[in-house]
């Protein structure tokens, strides 16, 4: 009887674990059904998808805009600072501007919040709808920070080589006011 009973207690586990094969595959079968069908639901959506972007391209109206330059999408432009020359600032700012494709018209939204000091003062001085006027915010704040011919003038005939300064960046500072003081017009276009 002993060994009745050792023969009997091998065939449940046998048993059990044939249960749990079966169990496992009918599982398996339930998944890839829900799979199945999933997928269909996947491709319909698909197909709706394609038909939407065809229809909304084959509309006739206006087209795109073609993207700006990416290139420059993330460019971020510091603020003036009181050791910066405004007109330096304000060609980088402009160079930077074109460089990037902005339309002229965001250029003083662009600018103004970049002023500082007297620059700035002079900006929000202007009457509102001025202030959306690139060109007059440019002309205020050089008039407000005297960057006129003559005071480029005076900067020209007053600068002096430094013991701390580069004979270069002397000479640089020295051929911008000379330009600007005889071809105000050609630098910057003020």
């Amino acid at each position: 009887m002993a060994d009745e009973g050792q023969q009997a207690m091998p065939a449940q586990p046998a048993l059990a674990l044939g249960q749990m094969i079966g169990e496992l595959a009918a599982i398996q079968r339930d998944q890839a059904e829900a799979n199945r069908q999933f997928l269909g639901a996947l491709q319909a959506q698909v197909g709706r998808q394609a038909q939407a972007l065809e229809l909304l391209v084959s509309r006739s109206g206006p087209a795109l805009p073609p993207p700006g330059p990416t290139a420059m999408a993330g460019l971020t432009l510091h603020r003036m600072t009181a050791e910066d020359d405004a007109q330096s600032f304000l060609e980088a700012f402009e160079a930077t501007a074109e460089a990037c494709g902005w339309p002229e018209e965001e250029w003083p939204v662009r600018l103004v919040p970049l002023l500082t000091w007297e620059a700035q003062t002079a900006a929000m001085g202007l009457p509102p709808a001025a202030r959306r006027d690139y060109a007059a915010v440019r002309k205020a704040v050089v008039d407000r920070l005297g960057l006129l011919p003559e005071d480029h003038r005076r900067r020209f005939r007053g600068a002096r080589l430094g013991p701390e300064d580069r004979p270069f960046a002397y000479g640089q500072r020295l051929r911008d006011a000379a330009a600007r003081w005889l071809r105000p017009t050609g630098v910057g276009g003020i």
